[in-house]
């Protein structure tokens, strides 16, 4: 999603590396100031404290990563560090454009979601993890079973 960022991630307390069996950090990354979203770290070095909505953002935002940015600097930044704010949402309030127009260091995204449903995919070979059949096996055994029950008359 983000080409050359970093999740951040630093080592657990009293080790040396990031353990891989646990999530990175940086994903919901819990501050004094408030639960991050996505902490990452751009291709320039630059922390990003990414904030996502699920659909509207609204002017309040601002303020909470405005939150983020000052915690990032004061507890994670090295010395000439660079940190800013990024949200993402489907739609951004007017309130909130104007609000940012005045303030630095914070940007918005937005998004669209494309969703395509094949008809019937072919899952023929694949197997599940569960002990529950796979839906085109139910639909192939609804149909077989439907074939069956059927009579000349009903033909």
């Amino acid at each position: 999603m983000f080409p050359g960022w970093k999740i951040f991630d630093e080592p657990r307390k009293g080790t040396t590396q990031p353990e891989e069996s646990q999530k990175p950090l940086g994903i919901r990354y819990r501050t004094d100031a408030g639960e991050i979203d996505i902490l990452a770290i751009d291709p320039q070095g630059t922390f990003v404290a990414i904030e996502l909505k699920k659909d509207r953002a609204s002017d309040k935002v601002a303020a909470q990563v405005d939150r983020y940015v000052a915690w990032i600097k004061k507890h994670l930044a090295k010395p000439g560090q660079k940190v800013r704010g990024l949200i993402i949402a489907k739609y951004v309030e007017r309130r909130l454009a104007y609000t940012l127009l005045r303030r630095r260091g914070i940007t918005i995204w937005t998004y669209e979601w494309h969703l395509k449903f094949n008809k019937r995919p072919d899952w023929k070979g694949t197997t599940t993890n569960s002990s529950r059949p796979m839906a085109n096996e139910i639909v192939e055994s609804e149909i077989a079973r439907e074939t069956k029950d059927e009579t000349p008359d009903d033909k």
